[in-house]
């Protein structure tokens, strides 16, 4: 199966031309850096890469899909501070985050509810600490529609084993992500920048709730 929606990012002409789906818009001349396959797109504050009218696009990624890639942390996680921002839809929509909500030394992934009424589900990674040099696989997944045949809207993989260390269950359903502009931004934040210093390549997002992560080790996809 071909993701909706990927691109390597490993040079500015190839973040502006998707393999499959839309194309990168660049923002503060982000540099390219060695990552796991290649090179990588190296986010900052204020340098990152949009991926303009993704959710109006492919209008079911408002209920489920995923989001995978491989990062090379350029700090130790001990640098990181609350709120570091991995990627960002709308202000909050999903994101993946350094500690935002609960700032317990960790990666959260969120979704937001379109409301009303306005909710959002958080699920919390295992505590642990990362070097400058380190290179991490993330998969974030939401399955608003059937909950992944249990009772969880969100997961978090790492490293391709499901690490929901901590789930907060929303305080109302949320039934679809807040995505009013349409837009998903990688590496930074989509309102004040606020970025979490990574190298990301081999971006991918697929249109339905994927759980196997044992292809990540090639640059492309399989079948």
């Amino acid at each position: 199966m071909i993701p909706t929606c990927f691109n390597l990012l490993n040079s500015s002409a190839i973040t502006q031309k998707a393999v499959a789906g839309i194309n990168g818009t660049e923002n503060g001349s982000p540099s390219y850096e060695s990552c796991f396959f290649g090179n990588g797109v190296r986010t900052a504050a204020s340098k990152h890469v949009d991926l303009l009218n993704l959710f109006s696009t492919y209008t079911g990624l408002r209920v489920k899909g995923c989001i995978e890639f491989w990062a090379k942390h350029t700090q130790n996680s001990s640098s990181y501070v609350r709120n570091d921002r991995v990627f960002d839809a709308e202000y909050g929509g999903i994101h993946l985050t350094w500690g935002e909500v609960y700032n317990n030394n960790r990666f959260e992934f969120r979704a937001d509810d379109n409301g009303p009424p306005y909710s959002y589900v958080v699920v919390e990674s295992s505590a642990a600490s990362y070097s400058a040099g380190d290179k991490t696989h993330f998969a974030c997944v939401w399955d608003l529609v059937n909950h992944f045949g249990g009772t969880q809207d969100i997961r978090l993989y790492i490293n391709g084993n499901l690490d929901n260390a901590i789930y907060h269950a929303p305080a109302s359903p949320v039934n679809s992500i807040n995505t009013n502009t349409n837009y998903l931004r990688i590496g930074d934040s989509a309102g004040s920048p606020v970025s979490c210093d990574m190298v990301i390549e081999n971006f991918k997002i697929w249109s339905y709730p994927k759980t196997d992560f044992s292809d990540r080790f090639y640059p492309l996809w399989r079948t």
